[in-house]
């Protein structure tokens, strides 16, 4: 059985939608309020994490079945990205950044010192090349609950969709 997160976000300015982000994922951080699960028992609770850049509000949150809930609370998360630069010397950031950069290690050709830009995601070098920068940083996810029934449909065995919509704020 597996719990899937499908996000939609509502992009209405142009130029402010580029650098808008919202994801979301299960919390299956060991040390995670899911304590390293990304399955669960129908009539438990599964807890997610949601990205949002600055410049994105949430409008709205569904499940296709259960109950979900967003309390306001948030949790730092420490993440590791591995960024591919193929002759370029920018990539994006999985999430975005919040702070600095924690650490960083090239993993082959050395390109340089990287940079976070004001957007927290896009990831500057002072190069262009080939290389792989592994880079762990902090970033900060809202936390929903989705509770499960028992049953869906006569059925122990289900998946739940979960819809989270953003609206970009200019």
């Amino acid at each position: 059985m597996t719990t899937t997160a499908t996000i939609t976000v509502k992009f209405t300015n142009p130029e402010s939608a580029a650098n808008a982000h919202l994801s979301a994922e299960v919390d299956s951080r060991p040390s995670g309020l899911n304590l390293g699960k990304n399955t669960f028992i129908p009539g438990t609770t599964a807890y997610l994490l949601v990205y949002k850049s600055a410049n994105v509000t949430l409008v709205s949150a569904a499940s296709s079945a259960g109950t979900l809930s967003f309390d306001g609370s948030v949790t730092t998360v420490l993440y590791t990205d591995e960024l591919q630069f193929a002759d370029v010397s920018a990539a994006s950031l999985s999430v975005p950044i919040e702070g600095d950069i924690v650490s960083y290690k090239w993993i082959g050709r050395d390109l340089g010192t990287p940079v976070v830009s004001g957007d927290g995601k896009l990831v500057t070098v002072p190069m262009a090349g080939v290389g792989i920068l592994s880079i762990t940083y902090n970033a900060v996810a809202m936390i929903g609950a989705l509770v499960s029934p028992a049953t869906v449909n006569g059925e122990v065995d289900f998946n739940i969709l979960v819809l989270i919509k953003g609206e970009v704020v200019v």
